[in-house]
């Protein structure tokens, strides 16, 4: 009989506001601009539906591993709507592609 082991926890927070602005095709200039006030708006957001903050994980931002909030898949809508949010209001303009 095999042994599984129960899976991480910090697994399932696999995405990060800069990714997911990738995914979006959101021009790297824009992310540049835009990521680390989106990433505030999008933690207190998270914060705000789960009463805790979103666990962080490492990733490289220009060669130099930091620890970055890290969130869900099933979170990916909020995410959307808080950066659509931040778009309207502040009227950020980019090719759409």
């Amino acid at each position: 009989m095999t042994r599984h082991e129960p899976p991480d926890p910090l697994r399932l927070y696999t995405i990060t506001v800069a990714y997911r602005l990738t995914q979006r095709r959101i021009p790297s200039q824009i992310i540049k601009q835009w990521a680390s006030r989106y990433g505030r708006l999008v933690k207190r957001e998270f914060i705000a539906i789960n009463g805790y903050e979103p666990p962080k994980v490492r990733r490289l931002i220009q060669g130099v591993p930091r620890p970055v909030y890290a969130y869900r898949e099933r979170d990916i809508p909020m995410l959307d709507q808080v950066w659509d949010n931040l778009v309207r209001r502040m009227g950020i303009t980019y090719p759409v592609g």
